[in-house]
Order: C-alpha cells, then sequence, then structure tokens
C-alpha cells in the first residue's frame, strides 16, 4: 500500500456526536476532511484510487477516545502544526486532530503495530472494596472468560492481557491487550462488580480510551505519541 511519499502519524480524538458513528463511517469523514484541506495526498493505483489512509485501531462504537490514530501518505511534506490548525477548522464536530509527525517506513504498519490501550473508567463505591477486587484479579493466574468468534465460542485467559489495572482517585486505570489480544474494558470491569458483590454492568461505552501503545523489544510498550 505504501509507496514513496512523505508518511505521517496524526493523533486524534473521537468524542462527542462523533461517538455515534461507525469505523466506516469515520474512514469517510476524515478523508472529505483531508479533500477540503486539499491535502497532497497520495493515492492508490488502479481504477478505483483511494487515498493511502490507515487506522491504528477501530474503536468501539459509543466508545469515547482521546487517543486515536491514523497514518496518511502524502506526495509532499507539510507543517505538521498548520495541518492539525486545518483538520479542526474543516472537520467535524467531535472528530479533532490532536498532533502529528513523520512515522518513517522502518517504524513499519500502525495496524500491525499496536499493542495495548489505555483506559480511563470513574467507579463509585467502597474504595476498600474496590482495592481488594484489583488485588485479587491482578493476584491470580488464570481469569477465564468467554469470547465468540467466527470458530463459535472459546475461553482466554482474561490475566494474560491485563498490563495494568491500578484505582486512583476515584478512577479505574486500565492498560489491555490490543491487535490479536484484544481485551475489551467492560470485560474487565465487570469482573470486578462481580467479585465486589455488586450488581452493577456496565459496557464500553462507560469507559474513555486514551492512548495506543506499540511494542519495543528495549523500552516494551510505548504510546505512539
Amino acid at each position: 500500500m505504501w509507496g514513496d511519499g512523505v508518511r505521517i502519524l496524526v493523533q486524534f480524538e473521537k468524542t462527542g456526536p462523533a461517538r455515534y458513528i461507525s469505523h466506516l463511517d469515520l474512514l469517510r469523514c476524515v478523508q472529505r476532511t483531508l479533500k477540503l484541506m486539499d491535502a497532497p495526498m497520495a493515492y492508490t493505483a488502479g481504477f478505483n484510487p483511494h487515498p493511502k489512509l490507515s487506522f491504528a485501531q477501530a474503536l468501539p462504537m459509543y466508545m469515547e477516545s482521546i487517543g486515536e490514530y491514523f497514518v496518511l501518505e502524502l506526495t509532499q511534506p507539510v507543517d505538521f502544526s498548520s495541518f492539525v490548525e486545518d483538520f479542526n477548522r474543516r472537520g467535524y464536530a467531535g472528530i479533532k486532530a490532536v498532533a502529528a509527525r513523520e512515522m518513517p517506513r522502518e517504524e513499519g504498519n500502525p495496524m500491525a503495530m499496536v499493542r495495548a490501550a489505555r483506559y480511563l473508567y470513574p467507579i463509585a463505591g467502597d474504595s476498600g472494596k474496590i482495592r481488594q477486587a484489583v488485588a485479587g484479579i491482578l493476584g491470580e493466574k488464570e481469569v477465564l472468560f468467554d469470547k465468540k468468534g467466527k470458530g463459535g465460542i472459546r475461553q482466554v485467559n482474561l490475566r494474560e492481557r491485563i498490563f495494568e489495572l491500578a484505582y486512583r482517585d476515584g478512577v479505574l486505570h486500565l492498560l489491555l491487550g490490543c491487535g490479536e489480544q484484544n481485551l475489551v474494558p467492560a470485560e474487565v470491569i465487570n469482573r470486578l462488580y462481580e467479585r465486589m458483590g455488586e450488581e452493577t454492568r456496565i459496557e464500553n461505552r462507560d469507559v474513555l480510551r486514551t492512548q495506543l501503545y506499540y511494542y519495543d523489544e528495549e523500552k516494551g510498550l510505548v504510546p505512539f505519541l
């Protein structure tokens, strides 16, 4: 897909009214905004050329995020600050560019690079019970849950996909697996409620995603920006 042009990595937010649009509609909104900007986009070859644009990780519908990413190939360099300002001036409500940088080819394909995502969830209740439930999950070697896939339902060890789980100042901080080891935050949070003896159950729409990470052999999990 990628050619000899300049690749840039753009961090953006998907909040407010944008939480109700699908990933496909998000792609269309970003493409239209880039065309309105008259951005020097590189296109694929063939009968139906389209911009060389790739998103790092699809966000579940209804969930908000302040740490989403896309990679765009351009035919010439751009000023990153001006690019971000122009994107926000011409873009759609709830889809806001935050920052941009060049992404050399040696950094690879962002779709294949994503290994983890960070989430925040404000949680009410007895802080002692919450901390005890968190410690209980972290202390287990195996926490099984049923995962639905194309081949049916299989059991997966939830614990292996939790890189961080902490409770601070009324907020749960979660760093969970993405990509092939994807774990949705609602699975973890609902397990916490079960351990607390609470009937409360949440959906992913109640959680905020704040960052995506790739894996570096020397540094471990590293945020894209």
